[in-house]
């Protein structure tokens, strides 16, 4: 499943330029420390298919270590694709979280929940919209606060990403102090995961 998802990430990106990706770059590692700009697989002005084969090992790998997504027993392999529709992404406090962080999904599970909870007042919605959305998503406490959501439109053609149905977690992961290995209860996850490589941040501006 993963290979076949590397190979058409490499596709997607050999196959024509994006241009509102030029200043995105794809960061791992621990505190980010390797990136790749997108920059850096363009060659006299066209994608490298060299280049963008390396960078979708790369993108892969990170992908699986994650553990995030499903890779057996899923109601939606693993696979790359363009996307245009808008996204989102849940972060901490202003200042806590990166903008520019792979992991993404689909605005309609926000629509969704605010159609749910249309009769209470703004600020409630959001906190029960929020609630809602962590397990669906599987977020541990640990990882994110989710106080606030980011939000982009790639619009026109779409830009590479890869898709997946999103493993279960525990309520606190493993590396917090309040890891309890014995706990039974998870976050189900389930929900589709959006993994987006290049990140165009001067689309990504706050949900309203």
């Amino acid at each position: 499943m993963y290979a076949i998802a590397e190979r058409d990430l490499a596709e997607l990106l050999s196959r024509q330029i994006y241009p509102q990706l030029s200043d995105s770059k794809f960061t791992w590692g621990d505190g980010g420390q390797h990136a790749i700009t997108y920059r850096s697989l363009l060659v006299g002005g066209k994608p490298d298919p060299a280049r963008c084969k390396q960078l979708a090992a790369i993108v892969v790998k990170e992908l699986t270590n994650s553990s995030g997504v499903k890779e057996f027993g899923s109601r939606q392999p693993v696979k790359a694709e363009l996307w245009s529709k808008q996204l989102c992404r849940g972060l901490g406090a202003v200042g806590h979280g990166r903008v520019d962080g792979a992991w993404w999904f689909d605005a309609d599970l926000v629509k969704r929940w605010e159609r749910v909870y249309a009769t209470e007042i703004p600020t409630k919605r959001h906190d029960k919209m929020m609630e809602a959305i962590r397990p669906m998503l599987a977020i541990c406490r640990d990882w994110n606060e989710l106080l606030r959501l980011v939000t982009m439109i790639p619009g026109g053609a779409g830009i590479p990403v890869l898709t997946g149905q999103g493993r279960h977690q525990p309520i606190e992961s493993v590396k917090s102090r309040n890891y309890d290995p014995q706990e039974k209860v998870v976050f189900i996850g389930c929900f589709q995961q959006v993994y987006v490589p290049f990140v165009p941040v001067q689309l990504v501006g706050n949900y309203a």
